[in-house]
Formats: C-alpha cells, sequence, structure tokens
C-alpha cells in the first residue's frame, strides 16, 4: 500500500498548524508571550522550511 508523499505532506502541515495553534494559544493564556512567542514561531518557521524540503 503506497502512500503519496504529497498527501503525506499536507497531513503533516495540518499537523504542524494545529501544534502551532495550540502554541500560541496556550503561551497567550499563561501570559508569557514574549520569549514563548518567538521560540515557538521560530519552531513553526523551521517546521514548515522542513515541510518544504521534503516536497
Amino acid at each position: 500500500m503506497e502512500f503519496p508523499i504529497q498527501k503525506l505532506g499536507i497531513i503533516v502541515l495540518a499537523v504542524l498548524v494545529l501544534i502551532a495553534v495550540i502554541l500560541l494559544v496556550t503561551t497567550g493564556i499563561s501570559g508569557q508571550s514574549g520569549a514563548l512567542n518567538e521560540t515557538s514561531q521560530s519552531v513553526i518557521s523551521n517546521l514548515t522550511e522542513s515541510v518544504e524540503n521534503v516536497r
């Protein structure tokens, strides 16, 4: 059973977006939006870059 890489990339991207939203919401609620927000944003950008490299 072969799984198309493009579909996998879309699923991975969707999961990453979900994680990003959760991270941003939790950091916003906790009130420590400074460093955590920057960290999560850099992690998100790194992940999206790696996903783009896979495709």
